[in-house]
This record gives structure tokens, sequence and C-alpha cells, in this order.
């Protein structure tokens, strides 16, 4: 599974609820993968895929910093993790995911943790949480 992936979910289970725009600058380093609008806010969100909730989440220093910086300026700032072969998605804020290392180890600082074979019930939850 890939960020790609991710993205693709993502995008179609929220549809015309937001307004959400890939990333994809190789040149600076750390920037995350989305920014959105929401209900009259702007963020943004790193997303990173692990096979299970105990596997290590390859997020760069770069990436963390980016995230706590502008998260510490007012902005709203997530990082979204899928653990695949688990169906387990999670959203964590940008204070959680500077020093984060895996999502089981950080499972009771989540902002959201549900299962993705109910997604669906949990996309109210995230629009709130990110708008």
């Amino acid at each position: 599974m890939t960020e790609k992936k991710l993205w693709t979910i993502l995008r179609n289970l929220l549809g015309d609820k937001w307004h959400g725009q890939r990333l994809e600058d190789r040149l600076s380093v750390g920037v995350p993968d989305i920014m959105y609008a929401i209900h009259g806010v702007q963020g943004v969100i790193e997303l990173k895929v692990v096979d299970r909730p105990g596997k290590t989440i390859r997020i760069t220093n770069f990436q963390r910093s980016w995230l706590k910086k502008h998260g510490d300026h007012g902005n709203r700032s997530f990082l979204l993790v899928w653990a695949y072969e688990s169906n387990i998605l999670a959203l964590f804020s940008h204070t959680v995911a500077y020093n984060i290392s895996n999502m089981q180890d950080s499972k009771n600082e989540a902002l959201l943790w549900c299962h993705t074979n109910k997604l669906s019930s949990c996309i109210n939850k995230f629009i709130e949480i990110i708008g």
C-alpha cells in the first residue's frame, strides 16, 4: 500500500465536503502531502502508511519540524497514518507527530482511531477534527 492509495481513498470519501490538494514537491523538503480547506479553515496533512500499528512510522525530521512549526503558528497540521494490514486509520496532532515512533505507542494521543472497514462512519468525526 502507498500514500497515493491513501490519498485516493480520502479524496473519494470526502468528495465535495472539502477542497484537498495533493502536494508533490520534491524540491521543498518536509512539505506535507495534502493542503486542504474546509468550513472556512485551511490546514495540511502528512500521509504515512505502515503495515501494522506497532511498525515504525517513517517520518523524516524535516517533516516533523514542518508540521510542528506550522502548527505552533496556529495553523492546522496533522499526521494521518494508515495501518493497512490491521485496517486502522489514525489522525494525530502536530505536537504528537513531532515525537511519534509508531501508532500503537501513541494510540491514547490519537485524535481519531478508527477501523477502515467502518471508515464511512468515521468521516464526520474526521471532518469535525480537521475543520
